[in-house]
């Protein structure tokens, strides 16, 4: 899990960078391939039944990546 570490960052600002990718409109089955998650867990956290605010560190450095990487994203990312 080396590779996730530099997706990490506060976790305030994981659970905005996820919530900002739960409500794109990016497939939850893209969304899974590229975090590496199962689309069911997606689809939980996206229709309420899992709360993003609650979920394990390592779940938020997955959704993160995404949010880093995908050029979707680009808009929302705050260039340095």
């Amino acid at each position: 899990m080396v590779y996730l570490e530099k997706y990490e960052e506060d976790r305030d600002v994981m659970i905005g960078n996820a919530k900002t990718v739960l409500n794109s409109h990016m497939q939850g089955n893209r969304i899974a391939k590229e975090s590496g998650m199962h689309y069911q867990r997606i689809y939980d956290y996206r229709k309420g039944r899992r709360n993003i605010e609650k979920a394990d560190k390592e779940i938020l450095i997955k959704i993160n990546r995404v949010f880093h990487t995908h050029a979707f994203f680009q808009i929302n990312r705050k260039e340095d």
